[in-house]
């Protein structure tokens, strides 16, 4: 895991994008090239980006060179035949992520604080549910990423950003107290970092990181993992007894903030299926979104 080392300081950030560089100059491979039957048949490249500023590379005696000039091992004894080939999507995606958004992130921290960990322009109010404390959900998705966090101190960036902070955006949490939670449970969790991803894109709170709300019902968990085959939580279903708490939380979230939503371009079709729905199924919607929130209240979702 490189980003508790990176955002505690402790590895300056351009040495994997410098490892990355290496490797993608060893292995490179076109994007979409490589099939992992025909090995290392799946396409080279001929760009070099170790030859800037003493990156990495190797040594007129066939020694490998780090990016900070020293040397590692003899490249014959980790010859890289038998890694596999490094697509270049994936090498410039690795630089976007470490390079670009960090970037962009410590900017937005520097702009707009103090005033950003208070942010809160959809007007929340509610705490976070005991299943954030202790796991103890039916909520298969939930409880997993909640275990993540508890056991390890980390989650994957979907399970942070659409499990954890979508539900609760759609439960309702002030984005101060979902930021004071990240930043007691993650030990990446760095307060340049950490505010404006969670203020910003996990909770809402103001929209200078994105032009809407990364909320979402069930069926994007259900794309994005294999927990809800085995949830006691029905993904196909809304409303009633059972049904999975973030289809009914998520009409819910649209609804109540309409006025603030609409007019965001990105949020014309998910407001067209608002539309389409009528009075009895929106009676039965905003009944199941209080359920779950008092269930989820009680520590009994």
């Amino acid at each position: 895991l490189l980003s508790p080392a990176i955002n505690l300081g402790l590895l300056d950030p351009r040495e994997p994008v410098r490892a990355v560089e290496a490797a993608y100059e060893a292995r490179g491979a076109d994007p979409g090239a490589y099939d992992p039957a025909h090995g290392r048949d799946g396409g080279t490249a001929e760009t070099s980006l170790g030859d800037f500023g003493g990156g990495p590379g190797e040594n007129d005696d066939g020694s490998e060179r780090r990016g900070d000039g020293s040397e590692t091992r003899d490249a014959d004894a980790d010859s890289s035949a038998d890694l596999p080939p490094v697509p270049l999507n994936a090498a410039e995606g690795f630089v976007r992520q470490v390079l670009g958004w960090r970037e962009f992130v410590r900017h937005v921290y520097r702009e707009a604080m103090p005033g950003l960990a208070t942010a809160n322009r959809l007007d929340q109010t509610r705490d976070l549910p005991p299943a954030y404390w202790d796991g103890e959900t039916d909520m298969r998705c939930l409880s997993a990423a909640v275990g993540h966090v508890r056991e390890h101190g980390y989650a994957h960036h979907i399970e942070r950003l659409m499990v954890l902070s979508n539900f609760a955006l759609l439960y309702g949490t002030r984005p101060a107290a979902l930021n004071e939670w990240f930043h007691l449970g993650f030990v990446d969790a760095y307060h340049w970092v950490t505010t404006p991803n969670v203020v910003g894109m996990g909770s809402f709170g103001t929209d200078l990181l994105s032009s809407k709300p990364y909320a979402a019902s069930g069926s994007y968990v259900n794309r994005m993992s294999d927990h809800c085959a085995d949830c006691p939580y029905a993904v196909s279903r809304t409303t009633g007894e059972g049904a999975c708490p973030f289809n009914a939380l998520y009409w819910d979230f649209l609804a109540e903030h309409e006025e603030a939503l609409r007019g965001t371009g990105r949020m014309g079709l998910m407001y067209s299926h608002v539309d389409d729905k009528g009075d009895a199924e929106w009676a039965a919607i905003h009944e199941r979104a209080s359920e779950v929130r008092a269930l989820a209240d009680d520590g009994e979702l």
